[in-house]
């Protein structure tokens, strides 16, 4: 047990496929010395992360902190391009042209969520978990050992290592300006410091979007922080994680409706009450049935507020009630209209 620090995970307890949704990581400092330099990493989170909505600054001082904040992201994702550059520079052709097709597939999957399936890369990932922590920028020193390790591989005429160096005299010139207000020596200029004094929390608010999901599924999640002990000046670790269960995404039930409509619809035109197949009539039938369909998918779904007594919970539900729709959409509609009041 951790006697310097506290930490703790809030989010929603009903969860839905798709949707965005907030993961709040508290830190309470339960020692008797101040913490700094206290940081928190998701180390395993599922869905996609969301740009934070920068808070409005009073002071230059608060802009300064912003822009100090931009740079550095930046920074480290081209890092992270040049080193993925590098790794495939030892891949066979084939393998570079797979891993770029999966990740084509998996970027519009975001987009068209469409298939009740992922497609998922390897295991053995370009850049290992490892090797994106270890190039974090935390001080300035940082910045010039990664420029001499990583970005040294680029070319001169790379347009990727002149951002970089862009970026770099921008942070330069962002931190001199802090260092004006905060004296301390620039080679020593914590990036990331935030201090916490004994008894007090701090919230840290992580937005995500969630995966893409056709049934009921859950997640681990993991978040880690880290923070300095100014009594002994030894870098402290604690790690905590917890399981999200989500529901299946909203689209997913009136799309297993509308398609299990089509395929009832289809049995029903083959084997128990044919029509001319792509005729007025078949059209109008195949677009009625589908229509029922997906109403009773919305009726029947379920919702944070839901207090139905039968409910819907995923594709292949929805699926089912399509396809009564679809092969018994004229029985559907009269039993409507014996039970709807006159």
């Amino acid at each position: 047990m951790n006697d310097k620090i506290k930490v703790s995970l809030r989010f929603p307890r009903t969860l839905f496929g798709s949707e965005q949704y907030s993961v709040v990581f508290e830190v309470t400092n339960i020692g008797n010395k101040a913490l700094s330099e206290i940081a928190v990493k998701p180390l395993l989170i599922p869905g996609i992360p969301l740009n934070r909505k920068e808070l409005p600054s009073s002071t230059e001082f608060d802009k300064l902190q912003n822009q100090k904040m931009k740079l550095l992201k930046e920074m480290e994702e081209q890092i992270a391009e040049a080193l993925e550059r590098e790794s495939k520079k030892k891949m066979g052709r084939t393998e570079v042209l797979i891993r770029d097709l999966f990740k084509m597939f998996q970027e519009i999957s975001i987009f068209v969520p469409i298939l009740p399936f992922k497609v998922k890369i390897s295991k053995d990932d370009p850049i290992p978990y490892w090797a994106i922590e270890a190039t974090r920028i935390n001080e300035w020193d940082d910045v010039e050992r990664l420029e001499l390790v990583v970005m040294a591989n680029e070319t001169e005429e790379s347009f990727l290592l002149k951002s970089f160096l862009v970026n770099k005299d921008k942070l330069k010139r962002v931190l001199t300006k802090i260092s004006d207000k905060v004296v301390v020596p620039e080679n020593k200029l914590k990036l990331n410091s935030i201090t916490l004094q004994p008894g007090e929390t701090i919230s840290f608010t992580f937005r995500y979007r969630a995966p893409h999901i056709y049934r009921q599924r859950s997640y681990d999640c993991q978040f880690n922080v880290s923070y300095l002990d100014e009594e002994i000046q030894v870098m402290g670790n604690h790690s905590v994680g917890d399981t999200l269960t989500f529901y299946s995404s909203p689209f997913s039930v009136p799309l297993g409706s509308a398609l299990g409509a089509l395929v009832g619809f289809g049995v029903k035109n083959t084997f128990i009450s044919p029509v001319a197949w792509l005729s007025k009539e078949f059209w109008t039938n195949l677009f009625g049935s589908m229509l029922l369909a997906i109403i009773f998918a919305f009726i029947t779904a379920r919702s944070p507020q839901t207090k139905k007594s039968f409910t819907v919970e995923d594709f292949t539900g929805g699926f089912i009630i399509g396809a009564i729709c679809g092969l018994f959409s004229e029985r559907v509609i009269s039993y409507i209209g014996s039970v709807v009041p006159k």
